[in-house]
């Protein structure tokens, strides 16, 4: 089980590298320009996805300006902030409907992590950057006919760490 769970993993992690490889460097340039400019960067995240907001506010390498988004926070939004949403695997229509509301009363950024499409789900035109976390469910076959392991948290932190190491790597040539 643990090495059809490792194999199914390293699958997603090198999809979303391949299959999102200019969405990230997208992400990675509108995270570096908010960095630049001392923007504040946002999270919209729910459930298990709120490891990546977890990693970004309090973690080794958090953001020095760095704050989880509410409707409050809305108006003050600026083209210099940025907002990284993420979604799970049960999509969260308040957590759509806010972002949704970010892009259609600012001119801030949204970076989208989600981990499936499906009908009325998030479109790829609406974001700034949408990168698809490639889960449909879970990864592991049981005899019964069942899956389990859905490890959409491990899939957000890989985009969104991916997404990181490339907005520094951009700083550096900046620098």
């Amino acid at each position: 089980m643990q090495k059809i769970f490792s194999t199914q993993l390293n699958g997603i992690f090198t999809k979303i590298q391949q299959e999102s490889e200019y969405a990230i460097e997208d992400a990675a340039r509108l995270l570096a320009q908010t960095l630049i400019t001392r923007g504040t960067v946002y999270f919209a995240t729910k459930d298990e996805m709120k490891a990546i907001a977890a990693e970004g506010l309090n973690g080794a390498e958090a953001f020095p300006a760095a704050k989880e988004l509410s409707d409050t926070d809305i108006p003050e939004l600026t083209s210099t902030d940025i907002v990284i949403a993420a979604t799970g695997f049960r999509e969260d229509e308040g957590l759509l409907g806010l972002i949704r509301k970010v892009k259609d009363q600012t001119e801030t950024p949204v970076i989208l992590l989600a981990t499936r499409k499906k009908e009325g789900a998030p479109q790829e035109e609406e974001w700034d950057s949408y990168i698809p976390l490639h889960l449909r469910g879970g990864l592991v076959p049981f005899e019964n006919g069942g899956r389990s392991g859905i490890p959409s948290a491990m899939a957000g932190l890989f985009a969104y760490h991916v997404i990181c190491l490339t907005a520094k790597e951009i700083l550096e040539e900046y620098e």
